[in-house]
């Protein structure tokens, strides 16, 4: 729905601009993690899977689930910093694909869109597609895109 998708870009926006850090937030989301850490110890199709990660891939922590003794040690200070280093501009990109009128039958109505900063892309020397778009399309397209991204 529209307001689903304002709602979602509003949270990347507050997300990207102004991130909030708040003491009560994380412990709920910690105290969430051990609640799903002691449901897959209590599952035996999830503890089964979860030893079977770990057998095959010792060394590597990212494919099994987390511990509580782990999620015990995280602070509020360590969970920013790594999240605050994944979030750079440079690696950052958002596409947009949705039918912004509401009318999904009609193809008029879709709007595609992609936002890449590209600096992940700055050594390649690949030459650029060039498409002709026709400008009436291309104007309309811009319209739309800015209307219905910005109204929110």
């Amino acid at each position: 729905t529209d307001n689903g998708l304002v709602a979602a870009l509003e949270l990347l926006h507050l997300l990207f601009e102004k991130p909030r850090w708040e003491l009560p937030a994380f412990i709920r989301a910690q105290q969430a993690f051990k609640a799903q850490a002691n449901a897959v110890q209590k599952s035996l199709e999830q503890s089964t899977y979860d030893a079977l990660m770990q057998i095959m891939y010792a060394s590597d922590g990212r494919v099994s689930e987390p511990r509580v003794h782990d999620l015990k040690m995280l602070t509020l200070a360590k969970v920013r910093q790594a999240v605050s280093a994944q979030l750079r501009p440079q690696d950052l990109e958002i596409n947009l694909v949705a039918d912004f009128e509401g009318g999904a039958m009609r193809k008029t109505g879709t709007v595609e869109g992609a936002l890449s900063t590209g600096k992940h892309r700055e050594g390649e020397d690949e030459g650029e597609l060039d498409v002709e778009v026709p400008a009436v399309a291309r104007e309309r397209r811009l319209l739309e895109l800015d209307q219905s991204l910005w109204t929110y």
